[in-house]
């Protein structure tokens, strides 16, 4: 028995690729966040995946669905706002699960002290990766790669052919 494995759709890759920015991006800043504010390592690396993986799906669930029009629609200022606001509960969330997978409740007073130095960071560190998802969303991912290693400011001559055919009867020929 032989397994086929069918192609992958442009779209799917594309969701797949969004997921995976915003993992990627909210995890290594939660990772910061609780790095910055002295968390052991096993709570940096489990809080950064929670936050990562749920503004990764809530981002393709929720925020380029019909659902996340509203979001999506208002002024960026406050989209930012709202969705900065989610990523704190994300975080806030994740520093219990991290506590309650690792059966340690006895350190969840020493989170709750430094939640005031974490949430300022949390919140400016958000910011900035929203910022740079919308950017991704608006002018594609591989857009932005390109602007960020500079292909566009060494600007290259190339020679193109650009070929049209229209064939007498083609309708036929594609029924």
């Amino acid at each position: 028995m032989t397994l086929a494995l069918s192609r992958v759709s442009i779209s799917t890759r594309r969701k797949l690729t969004s997921i995976l920015l915003a993992v990627t991006i909210f995890s290594l800043l939660a990772g910061l966040t609780a790095f910055a504010t002295r968390r052991p390592m096993v709570y940096v690396l489990i809080d950064s995946i929670f936050v990562g993986t749920g503004v990764g799906l809530f981002e393709q669930f929720y925020v380029q669905s019909l659902r996340g029009r509203w979001l999506r629609n208002m002024h960026p200022l406050l989209s930012i706002s709202i969705y900065t606001a989610v990523v704190a509960v994300l975080f806030v969330v994740a520093i219990h699960l991290s506590h309650l997978l690792t059966w340690r409740w006895d350190t969840l007073p020493i989170a709750y002290r430094r939640l005031p130095l974490a949430l300022p960071l949390v919140i400016a560190f958000s910011v900035i990766g929203i910022v740079v998802m919308r950017t991704a969303h608006f002018i594609g991912i591989e857009t932005l790669f390109h602007l960020m290693i500079g292909t566009y400011h060494r600007p290259v001559i190339e020679e193109k052919v650009l070929l049209f055919l229209d064939i007498n009867n083609s309708t036929g020929l594609a029924e």
